[in-house]
């Protein structure tokens, strides 16, 4: 069954065992780590600085880059870690690893964000593979390769929309229940929602989920903190939002006779 892998407490955001701070230190040896020991520099606000300057112009990896593959590669070979020492009667050969890395929904039509992230995930995935030292000077290393030939990798990875992630980690939990939801994920940059329903094969009972219908809209807190709007208008928009995935689910699915009238529709409000 799916199982989530624990933040150290250290890393731990508002003490939540499952949410990872996204922070990444660097020591003074130049090595990076996920925690603060003995480090000597922090890098912060990893994914919202990497979009701003793809979204700027600044397409090809730098060494501005380089704290947020280093994180990814951290991260990565953190979760193998962890499952390897909690299962350790599963031979390796039996060990398929597949990495989905969640991506803003508006950013997912091939910007150049999207485009570089994609440069950034697979040399993530190719350090993780190795067992060089994750220090500034190796990944630097690549990073400066990749502009000519990005490395070659054996473990296979997705991009796939963040709003999409989080419908799929519900549907697959053990709370999922058959019905109607909606989702709402605020991030830094964007609101991403969307309409879904949890329904069951008849033939053979399985649980599968479908979107009727979603969005994105660039409301995200830093945009709306550095705005110097009030809270009312971010109620205003999520609002608005609510209104607008809704309508379009309804004229998409109503004519499978839909109760509508009176309905409970549940509302996930997630993200950092």
């Amino acid at each position: 069954k799916p199982e989530a892998i624990p933040a150290l407490n250290c890393t731990a955001v508002e003490n939540n065992p499952y949410y990872w701070k996204s922070e990444i230190f660097l020591n003074d040896q130049n090595e990076f780590s996920l925690v603060a020991h003995n480090s000597v520099k922090s890098f912060s606000d990893l994914k919202i600085s990497f979009i701003k300057r793809a979204e700027s112009g600044v397409s090809k990896l730098t060494d501005a880059d380089i704290p947020l593959i280093a994180y990814l590669t951290l991260i990565t070979k953190q979760a193998a870690g962890w499952v390897g020492n909690k299962h350790k009667i599963i031979p390796i050969s039996d060990v398929k690893v597949e990495l989905n890395f969640g991506f803003p929904v508006e950013s997912f039509q091939k910007t150049a964000s999207l485009e570089k992230f994609e440069k950034a995930v697979r040399i993530a995935s190719f350090l993780a593979e190795t067992r060089v030292a994750i220090n500034f000077e190796n990944v630097s290393k690549i990073v400066a390769r990749s502009s000519d030939e990005l490395p070659s990798v054996n473990t296979q990875f997705t991009i796939i929309p963040e709003i999409v992630a989080a419908v799929t980690g519900f549907a697959n939990s053990s709370e999922s229940r058959r019905g109607e939801y909606i989702i709402i994920d605020i991030g830094g940059l964007s609101i991403d929602f969307a309409f879904f329903s949890i329904r069951e094969y008849p033939d053979n009972g399985q649980i599968n989920f479908g979107i009727a219908s979603a969005g994105s809209k660039k409301h995200g807190v830093e945009i709306l903190r550095n705005s110097g709007l009030e809270d009312i208008h971010m109620q205003n928009l999520l609002l608005q939002h609510i209104s607008v995935i809704i309508k379009d689910a309804y004229e998409k699915i109503s004519y499978n006779d839909v109760a509508w009238r009176d309905k409970e529709l549940n509302i996930f409000l997630t993200g950092g």
